[in-house]
């Protein structure tokens, strides 16, 4: 049986967030630049480095696909989604 990939993110965001510029808050925490950002509620769902201009997909993350079943991530921070999985 072939193992899934497992990514650790910082933050889990379940709804549509700006995907540029630091400050907003993702489940509860002011997002930093450099933080690893996971974002499942929106179009453009995946795994983003957040800076002060646009954010960046993760250099691990080599689809332009959205999340799928299958895909394993541990979240790190979050005052509601620290520890999921």
């Amino acid at each position: 049986m072939q193992r899934p990939n497992v990514r650790l993110v910082a933050i889990l965001e379940l709804e549509a967030v700006a995907l540029s510029g630091i400050g907003q808050t993702c489940d509860g925490l002011a997002v930093a630049a450099g933080d690893d950002v996971l974002v499942i509620g929106d179009e453009e769902s995946g795994p983003y480095v957040a800076g002060v201009g646009p954010w960046v997909r993760r250099a691990d993350w080599n689809r332009e696909s959205k999340i799928m079943t299958g895909d394993w991530w541990i979240v790190e921070e979050g005052a509601t989604q620290e520890g999921s999985r």
